[in-house]
């Protein structure tokens, strides 16, 4: 049960991401938000153009996004014979190659901010993922629940971290930036949910004949991924203050100072 856990995990990270993107896009310009998270956007852009370029497609667009995300060809439905299929490839290098940079990032300058999250987190137990889908209703909104609490031992892991060490914000920024791009925001969506379902299978397929790679998924894996979901649980979170308080103090501002 732990893979269909890990594949519905995977699947909320994968639309947080999306959603994230897209709306920030909206609201500052495809143009700024692409330099805002340059290292991931490096990682994820050229991963997907390197796809489309090993079957012979041109790569849409740049690395960087127009300022306005409606002219970003990348936005375009998939054309073309096998379209979807090349999408496909494109957006599996994208999720490898996007996760393993964040394995490494978590593994060389974020390990001791990752164990402190997972292994106490400020909460009166370790602030893991549920590993067992839930099946009843109570379980539903007991996981519900839970995601306040692990939002808040994520708050408070980054309260305890000592931000003269330049490590910590370069963690917290790179790993920001490529959770958020661990998919190809500026493409098909559908292609890499089913990339994602892919992913998920194989490493099942490789669990039941290597049992090593089921306790790698059981331990490392799942820490990140829990590292991952709350940092994207505290992005969701910082947008919807930002969003409110703005549009609380907008009505107040002079009318020069509004945009037109």
């Amino acid at each position: 049960m732990i893979f269909v856990t890990l594949g519905i995990w995977l699947l909320l990270i994968l639309v947080a991401g999306l959603g994230l993107y897209r709306y920030w896009t909206r609201r500052l310009g495809g143009a700024v938000v692409d330099w805002l998270m340059l290292p991931a956007t490096l990682v994820s852009e050229t991963a997907y153009s390197a796809g489309r370029l090993m079957t012979g497609r041109p790569a849409f667009g740049g690395l960087i996004s127009p300022q306005d995300v409606n002219t970003d060809a990348c936005r375009f439905a998939i054309s073309g014979k096998h379209g979807f299929f090349v999408s496909m490839l494109s957006s599996f290098l994208t999720l490898v190659l996007c996760g393993l940079a964040l394995a490494a990032t978590a593994k060389w300058i974020g390990r001791d901010m990752i164990q402190s999250l997972v292994l106490g987190g400020g909460l009166l137990e370790p602030a893991w993922l549920p590993k067992n889908p839930p099946l009843q209703w109570d379980a539903f909104w007991d996981v519900l629940a839970y995601q306040i609490r692990l939002l808040r031992g994520f708050l408070e892991t980054l309260g305890r971290q000592n931000w003269l060490d330049w490590r910590v914000w370069l963690f917290v920024y790179l790993s920001a930036g490529l959770s958020v791009r661990l998919g190809p925001v500026r493409h098909d969506w559908r292609a890499t949910l089913v990339v994602g379902a892919i992913l998920v299978g194989l490493l099942a397929a490789a669990a039941a004949i290597f049992p090593a790679v089921r306790d790698f998924v059981d331990g490392t894996l799942w820490c990140v991924l829990t590292y991952v979901w709350a940092l994207l649980l505290g992005l969701m979170a910082a947008t919807l203050i930002v969003t409110g308080l703005a549009a609380v103090v907008y009505p107040f501002l002079p009318a020069s100072m509004r945009a037109k």
